[in-house]
């Protein structure tokens, strides 16, 4: 989960924007009229909650990039293949065997990797006070 404040610098500067953002959308709601006031206000916080969903995320690790760009940590000996299966659903069936064990019957070294796959969305609304992953997988599998 990204932290959106993470220095006093930017409490501060959040505090002056909101501040700014209430006084203009007030002297609008005088001068105009009310409601175009209030229409302003939450056109300010629709762009800024759009803002911070489209901004990069500084935290988010990438594993799935680090996984297929790093080397094998004892490398494959000669004769042998060396697989990795990225698992993001189930995996079952000989079509799935006869891709990994390939045509020419070598030895195969397989490494699997089974991210974890949660959107923002579905981190947000997905109860976090489930104890384990697979009660909290159950609990929210309607994605």
């Amino acid at each position: 989960m990204r932290t959106p404040i993470r220095s006093e610098t930017e409490v501060f500067r959040f505090a002056i924007g909101a501040v700014l953002v209430i006084v203009l959308a007030i002297l609008i709601g005088w001068l105009i009229a009310p409601l175009a006031g209030v229409a302003a206000l939450m056109v300010a916080i629709a762009v800024t909650a759009i803002a911070y969903l489209r901004a990069a995320n500084p935290d988010r690790q990438e594993p799935l990039r680090r996984a297929a760009h790093a080397s094998h940590p004892h490398g494959t000996p000669p004769g042998k293949r060396h697989v990795l299966v990225i698992a993001n659903g189930p995996l079952s069936g000989g079509a799935l065997r006869e891709q990994i064990i390939g045509e020419g019957g070598e030895e195969v070294e397989l490494d699997i990797l089974a991210p974890v796959l949660i959107s923002r969305l579905h981190y947000g609304v997905c109860p976090t006070s489930i104890a384990s992953a697979s009660e909290r997988g159950r609990a929210c599998s309607a994605r």
